[in-house]
Protein backbone atom coordinates (compact mmCIF):
# COMPACT_ATOMS: atom_id res chain seq x y z
CA UNK A 1 0.00 0.00 0.00
CA UNK A 2 0.90 4.03 0.06
CA UNK A 3 1.76 2.99 3.34
CA UNK A 4 4.51 1.24 3.18
CA UNK A 5 7.50 3.77 1.98
CA UNK A 6 7.69 7.39 1.18
CA UNK A 7 5.34 8.74 -1.17
CA UNK A 8 4.22 12.06 -2.09
CA UNK A 9 0.75 11.97 -2.28
CA UNK A 10 -1.91 14.57 -4.63
CA UNK A 11 -5.77 14.64 -3.07
CA UNK A 12 -7.86 16.43 -5.27
CA UNK A 13 -11.43 17.18 -4.66
CA UNK A 14 -14.58 20.09 -4.49
CA UNK A 15 -15.22 21.79 -1.40
CA UNK A 16 -16.71 19.69 0.91
CA UNK A 17 -15.82 16.56 -0.84
CA UNK A 18 -13.83 15.12 2.69
CA UNK A 19 -10.75 15.48 0.97
CA UNK A 20 -9.10 17.05 4.29
CA UNK A 21 -10.48 14.15 6.72
CA UNK A 22 -8.74 11.96 3.91
CA UNK A 23 -5.59 13.17 3.75
CA UNK A 24 -5.89 13.12 7.35
CA UNK A 25 -6.61 9.77 7.73
CA UNK A 26 -3.52 9.01 5.15
CA UNK A 27 -1.46 11.12 7.16
CA UNK A 28 -2.10 9.18 10.46
CA UNK A 29 -1.57 5.87 9.01
CA UNK A 30 1.32 6.47 7.66
CA UNK A 31 2.66 7.73 10.19
CA UNK A 32 1.24 4.87 12.95
CA UNK A 33 2.71 1.90 10.47
CA UNK A 34 5.85 3.66 9.42
CA UNK A 35 6.33 4.92 13.27
CA UNK A 36 7.00 8.09 11.60
CA UNK A 37 6.50 12.51 13.07
CA UNK A 38 3.08 13.96 11.95
CA UNK A 39 3.08 17.78 10.98
CA UNK A 40 1.07 19.38 9.35
CA UNK A 41 2.12 23.10 7.55
CA UNK A 42 0.64 25.95 9.05
CA UNK A 43 -2.67 25.02 10.57
CA UNK A 44 -4.80 27.94 11.50
CA UNK A 45 -6.56 26.12 14.46
CA UNK A 46 -3.73 23.42 15.89
CA UNK A 47 -5.37 22.58 18.99
CA UNK A 48 -8.98 21.63 17.26
CA UNK A 49 -6.66 19.23 15.64
CA UNK A 50 -5.17 18.02 18.67
CA UNK A 51 -8.13 18.08 20.30
CA UNK A 52 -9.90 15.46 17.75
CA UNK A 53 -7.62 13.45 17.10
CA UNK A 54 -6.73 10.00 18.86
CA UNK A 55 -5.35 10.72 21.73
CA UNK A 56 -2.06 8.74 21.28
CA UNK A 57 -1.08 10.71 18.02
CA UNK A 58 1.21 14.01 18.57
CA UNK A 59 0.92 16.51 15.74
CA UNK A 60 3.17 19.43 15.46
CA UNK A 61 2.39 22.61 13.46
CA UNK A 62 5.20 24.18 10.82
CA UNK A 63 4.51 27.61 10.90
CA UNK A 64 7.47 28.84 8.92
CA UNK A 65 8.72 27.28 5.54
CA UNK A 66 12.19 27.28 6.42
CA UNK A 67 11.48 24.98 9.24
CA UNK A 68 10.96 21.79 6.33
CA UNK A 69 14.74 22.24 6.01
CA UNK A 70 15.41 20.66 9.46
CA UNK A 71 12.44 17.79 9.40
CA UNK A 72 13.05 14.36 7.91
CA UNK A 73 11.62 10.59 8.67
CA UNK A 74 8.36 12.38 8.71
CA UNK A 75 4.75 12.52 7.00
CA UNK A 76 3.88 16.16 6.24
CA UNK A 77 0.30 17.46 5.62
CA UNK A 78 -0.29 20.26 3.33
CA UNK A 79 -3.88 21.70 3.27
CA UNK A 80 -5.17 24.42 0.96
CA UNK A 81 -1.78 24.21 -1.27
CA UNK A 82 -3.23 26.43 -3.95
CA UNK A 83 -3.70 28.96 -0.81
CA UNK A 84 -0.18 27.94 0.61
CA UNK A 85 2.07 27.85 -2.24
CA UNK A 86 0.70 30.06 -4.83
CA UNK A 87 1.03 28.49 -8.42
CA UNK A 88 2.46 31.23 -9.60
CA UNK A 89 5.02 32.02 -6.80
CA UNK A 90 8.34 30.92 -9.24
CA UNK A 91 10.52 31.90 -6.11
CA UNK A 92 8.25 29.77 -2.94
CA UNK A 93 7.48 26.60 -5.76
CA UNK A 94 11.32 26.71 -6.58
CA UNK A 95 12.24 26.27 -2.85
CA UNK A 96 9.59 23.62 -2.25
CA UNK A 97 9.96 21.47 -5.22
CA UNK A 98 14.18 21.14 -4.25
CA UNK A 99 13.10 20.41 -0.20
CA UNK A 100 10.71 17.28 -2.53
CA UNK A 101 13.60 16.36 -4.50
CA UNK A 102 15.01 15.45 -1.47
CA UNK A 103 12.49 13.86 0.39
CA UNK A 104 13.07 10.50 -0.72
CA UNK A 105 16.11 10.73 0.99
CA UNK A 106 14.86 12.70 3.87
CA UNK A 107 12.52 10.14 4.05
CA UNK A 108 9.23 12.34 4.09
CA UNK A 109 5.94 11.92 2.66
CA UNK A 110 4.34 15.02 1.54
CA UNK A 111 0.12 14.85 1.50
CA UNK A 112 -0.89 18.03 -0.91
CA UNK A 113 -4.51 18.79 -0.82
CA UNK A 114 -5.89 20.92 -3.60
CA UNK A 115 -9.16 21.76 -5.31
CA UNK A 116 -7.99 21.21 -8.28
CA UNK A 117 -4.27 20.27 -9.92
CA UNK A 118 -4.25 24.20 -11.42
CA UNK A 119 -3.48 24.89 -7.86
CA UNK A 120 -0.44 23.58 -7.90
CA UNK A 121 2.81 24.41 -9.60
CA UNK A 122 2.99 22.28 -12.94
CA UNK A 123 6.68 21.85 -11.82
CA UNK A 124 5.54 19.92 -8.81
CA UNK A 125 3.98 17.58 -10.64
CA UNK A 126 7.04 15.09 -11.64
CA UNK A 127 7.49 15.09 -7.50
CA UNK A 128 3.80 13.31 -7.27
CA UNK A 129 4.02 9.52 -6.70
CA UNK A 130 0.22 9.31 -6.29
CA UNK A 131 -3.20 10.80 -7.86
CA UNK A 132 -6.07 10.23 -5.32
CA UNK A 133 -9.35 12.55 -6.44
CA UNK A 134 -12.25 12.94 -4.25
CA UNK A 135 -15.79 14.00 -6.24
CA UNK A 136 -15.23 17.06 -8.01
CA UNK A 137 -17.82 20.51 -9.30
CA UNK A 138 -19.18 19.92 -12.80
CA UNK A 139 -17.13 21.20 -15.16
CA UNK A 140 -14.60 20.64 -13.30
CA UNK A 141 -12.14 19.12 -16.17
CA UNK A 142 -12.58 22.05 -18.05
CA UNK A 143 -10.10 23.90 -16.39
CA UNK A 144 -7.80 21.32 -14.95
CA UNK A 145 -3.97 20.61 -15.64
CA UNK A 146 -4.24 18.92 -19.99
CA UNK A 147 -2.26 15.66 -18.02
CA UNK A 148 -4.69 14.99 -15.58
CA UNK A 149 -7.71 15.53 -17.11
CA UNK A 150 -6.45 13.33 -20.19
CA UNK A 151 -5.68 10.84 -17.79
CA UNK A 152 -8.22 11.11 -15.17
CA UNK A 153 -11.20 12.22 -16.00
CA UNK A 154 -13.18 9.29 -17.13
CA UNK A 155 -12.70 7.42 -13.86
CA UNK A 156 -12.94 10.84 -11.91
CA UNK A 157 -16.65 11.35 -13.20
CA UNK A 158 -18.09 8.14 -12.29
CA UNK A 159 -17.30 9.43 -8.50
CA UNK A 160 -20.81 10.44 -7.16
CA UNK A 161 -20.38 9.73 -3.50
CA UNK A 162 -18.24 10.93 -0.44
CA UNK A 163 -18.22 7.38 0.50
CA UNK A 164 -15.85 6.81 -2.46
CA UNK A 165 -12.60 7.62 -3.69
CA UNK A 166 -10.06 7.19 -7.14
CA UNK A 167 -6.53 6.31 -6.26
CA UNK A 168 -4.05 5.88 -8.97
CA UNK A 169 -0.59 4.74 -7.41
CA UNK A 170 1.37 3.00 -9.93
CA UNK A 171 4.45 1.92 -7.76
CA UNK A 172 2.17 -0.27 -5.33
CA UNK A 173 -0.11 -1.73 -8.28
CA UNK A 174 -3.23 0.05 -7.28
CA UNK A 175 -5.17 1.61 -9.68
CA UNK A 176 -9.15 2.30 -9.12
CA UNK A 177 -12.25 3.39 -6.85
CA UNK A 178 -12.36 2.73 -2.97
CA UNK A 179 -14.78 2.81 -0.80
CA UNK A 180 -13.99 5.59 2.43
CA UNK A 181 -15.87 5.64 5.50
CA UNK A 182 -15.03 8.79 7.82
CA UNK A 183 -13.23 7.24 11.02
CA UNK A 184 -14.64 7.92 14.44
CA UNK A 185 -12.69 10.40 15.54
CA UNK A 186 -13.67 12.59 12.79
CA UNK A 187 -15.39 16.16 13.75
CA UNK A 188 -17.02 18.45 11.66
CA UNK A 189 -14.16 20.99 13.70
CA UNK A 190 -11.57 19.76 11.61
CA UNK A 191 -12.57 20.79 8.15
CA UNK A 192 -13.84 23.84 9.80
CA UNK A 193 -10.97 25.27 11.03
CA UNK A 194 -9.76 25.59 7.27
CA UNK A 195 -12.89 26.89 5.84
CA UNK A 196 -12.54 30.28 8.23
CA UNK A 197 -9.48 30.94 7.44
CA UNK A 198 -10.15 30.65 3.99
CA UNK A 199 -13.32 33.00 4.50
CA UNK A 200 -11.67 35.44 6.67
CA UNK A 201 -9.11 35.85 3.78
CA UNK A 202 -11.87 36.54 1.47
CA UNK A 203 -13.07 39.17 3.33
CA UNK A 204 -10.01 41.43 3.61
CA UNK A 205 -9.84 40.56 0.15
CA UNK A 206 -13.09 42.04 -0.66
CA UNK A 207 -12.46 44.63 1.57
Amino acid sequence: MIFKKQNNILIVGKRGSGKTVLGLTIALEISKSRKKKFFVYKHPNIEILRENLPKKIDVHNITQFEQLYDISDAVILVDETGREFDPLEKKINNRLRKILSLSRQNDISFIFVAQSGEMINKGLFSMIDCYIFKKVNRGHFDTERRHIKKRYEEEVLQLTSKKKFFIDYADGGIYGIYPFSLPSWYNEKLSNAFRKKENKQLFIEWM
